[in-house]
């Protein structure tokens, strides 16, 4: 028969490996936000780069990579396909372009920056609650009280840069767009992938005539530009 010790050290221990489990099942959730993301509708057939041309104009468009996600913004999220738009006008006159001249539905850059943000605060929050549980209950844990701080202001300059680098070179946060004589443009824009379709017009205006020059975009399959004649 078990004595009174014995079976006194047996409910403590289950205590502490039902506040480890705790603890483990809480931070698990907190640093893994997104694992419950429905991924099946965001996945999108192998796209390439459009490059279009017409009356002395040439349009690129390039789906940018993940690698280029993360090396221009900072961070990658399948939530939104990324583009890269180039112009280059080799006229003597100016062409206009206006964000809703492209055939997409845009997100505005800041939504994109607040949702490749990380959430600093459940981070910072998570760490400090397991780095007290790591005192009493699962030593391992107690260094993460230390660092936390530190964490928390790295993430957060890191969140500021993000946002610096989304919103930079943005076509949604213009209301034109002038491609001067001679010059170039290049910017980038964002599309939910829900809403993403790999074919779309993009137009321009002329300055000297005010036309409209349509260029097809096909990422998957390349079409032919052409000028519209009023």
């Amino acid at each position: 028969m078990q004595n009174h010790n014995d079976i006194q050290f047996e409910k403590e221990n289950m205590i502490v490996s039902k506040r480890n489990y705790f603890v483990f099942l809480s931070l698990t959730l907190s640093f893994l936000p997104g694992c419950f993301f429905n991924k099946k509708k965001s996945e999108l057939p192998p796209l390439r780069t459009c490059v279009q041309e017409l009356d002395g104009v040439r349009v690129v468009v390039k789906p940018l990579s993940k690698q280029e996600c993360e090396d221009l913004f900072g961070k990658y999220t399948k939530r939104y396909q990324a583009l890269e738009l180039t112009i280059e006008n080799e006229n003597d006159f100016y062409f206009i372009l206006h964000p809703w001249y492209i055939g997409q539905p845009l997100i505005d850059p800041k939504k994109v920056a607040q949702d490749l943000q990380t959430n600093t605060p459940l981070v910072v929050g998570g760490m400090v609650i397991a780095g007290f549980f790591g005192f009493e209950w699962l030593a391992p844990l107690s260094p993460l009280l230390y660092v936390a701080i530190p964490v928390g202001m790295w993430l957060s300059s890191r969140n500021k840069q993000i946002t610096k680098n989304v919103n930079r070179d943005s076509v949604y946060n213009v209301e034109s767009i002038i491609i001067p004589p001679y010059g170039q443009v290049k910017r980038h824009f964002f599309v939910s992938r829900y809403d993403f379709t790999p074919n779309f017009i993009v137009t321009l205006l002329s300055g000297q005539d005010n036309k409209p020059l349509r260029f097809p975009i096909a990422l998957t399959q390349q079409k032919k530009a052409t000028r519209l004649v009023s």
